[in-house]
């Protein structure tokens, strides 16, 4: 007896481990079956596989798969090292039909993380204390090669260089286990007179990984002098050519006392605190250089103003402006009413106020050159329309 099998009414995914570990690659096979569970071996087609733990491009969003699915008397085709699970943590692997959103399937798995094969600092770093006293606590985050926290990694702690001790248990050395954030530590160091100190973490037992290194500065506060700012890009009155500005900007003390802290800096661009997209470099025991980069910048003047205080609450502030010139200029995005908007005249006269209307493109920059129609489409007579061409990105109806 021969036993037809129904329409396919489901995709049931198999060889995969109930848990699994990031980076791993694994076997997939799918079948399809009709209502009963017979497999369909007349089913061809082709089929996408889709999980949120897969992101091969490790940029947040998943990637799905699409498999060739041949006809084939068992109704399955299996995949070898068909995927690789990026994101840790429950979730789903789902098969769906392309031709056929209705034909579909899903597995629930666990992924662990891989690894640790990272450790970036949480916080603790480039801070400044005053001499003898307690510094905050230095804390880091391991990862895997994706970003994973790494619970249970251990992480030793080691004053390379400097006069500071830890308040407690070994003075130039401690370790700490990650938690189930990945974070580990929360040390403390005692820094006994002026200068730097520096502290690295490594992972146990992962060779080759670059260590997180933290600089602590101790200030003899009666020896401070005001903070200086310089700036180095962009300088006063600087013409730049790219929506991209790159930023570095110097603080430094003049006194050599220690008493800089990165906390202590604060960078506003056009009255908005961007202190947050700039990364804190501790050059010296005597100079903090932020750099970065201030993304999406339009066309036009920009103020750039740096407020910094030390210990000892001595403060500085600058301001310097600089212009985004840009060359290349995108096709018209938005148009906008500048004035001419809700007048009012006796019929036969002309308006008081000209139509203006002002051209940019998606980046906020003004369009020169794009013909504008206005067009009166109210009353009893027939529409009329004129033309005006944008200078400067303003379009003008006289």
């Amino acid at each position: 007896m021969t036993v037809r099998p129904e329409a396919p009414a489901s995709i049931v995914i198999s060889d995969l481990p109930a848990l699994t570990q990031a980076g791993r690659s694994h076997r997939l096979t799918l079948t399809v079956k009709d209502a009963k569970g017979n497999p369909d071996p007349g089913f061809s087609g082709q089929i996408r596989v889709e999980s949120p733990a897969i992101d091969t491009n490790l940029d947040g969003t998943p990637d799905p798969l699409t498999f060739d699915f041949p006809a084939s008397p068992t109704g399955s085709l299996t995949i070898e090292a068909a995927l690789v699970f990026t994101r840790s943590g429950p979730t789903t692997v789902a098969a769906t039909s392309v031709a056929d959103p209705n034909l579909t399937g899903v597995l629930s798995i666990e992924v662990g993380p891989g690894p640790a094969g990272r450790v970036d600092i949480v916080s603790g770093n480039a801070q400044v204390v005053a001499v003898g006293a307690e510094s905050a606590p230095l804390r880091v985050r391991v990862s895997d090669a994706f970003g994973n926290a790494t619970p249970g990694a251990s992480v030793l702690f080691t004053v390379t260089a400097g006069a500071a001790t830890f308040t407690s248990g070994d003075p130039k050395s401690a370790t700490a286990v990650a938690d189930a954030d990945g974070i580990g530590a929360s040390f403390t160091l005692l820094v006994p007179e002026a200068g730097l100190t520096a502290v690295e973490a490594t992972i146990v037992d992962a060779a080759g990984v670059a260590p997180a290194i933290f600089h602590v500065s101790a200030a003899s506060i009666a020896e401070m002098q005001p903070p200086e700012i310089a700036f180095i890009t962009p300088a006063e009155y600087d013409v730049v050519n790219t929506v991209n500005v790159p930023v570095e900007i110097r603080i430094a003390d003049p006194g050599a006392s220690g008493g800089l802290a990165a906390g202590g800096v604060q960078v506003l661009l056009d009255a908005a605190d961007v202190t947050s997209t700039l990364t804190a470099n501790v050059m010296s025991e005597s100079e903090i250089a932020l750099t970065g980069q201030f993304a999406g910048m339009v066309m036009g003047s920009h103020l750039l103003q740096v407020i910094a205080i030390d210990l000892n609450q001595n403060r500085t502030e600058r301001v310097i402006q600089f212009n985004v010139a840009l060359s290349v200029v995108g096709p018209v995005a938005t148009i906008e009413k500048v004035s001419g908007d809700g007048q009012s005249g006796d019929a036969g006269t002309g308006l008081p106020e000209r139509f203006v209307v002002r051209v940019t493109d998606d980046l906020g920059q003004p369009v020169a050159g794009a013909t504008v129609r206005f067009e009166s489409k109210s009353g009893a007579k027939s529409p009329s329309s004129r033309r005006a061409r944008s200078r400067r990105g303003a379009a003008t109806l006289s």
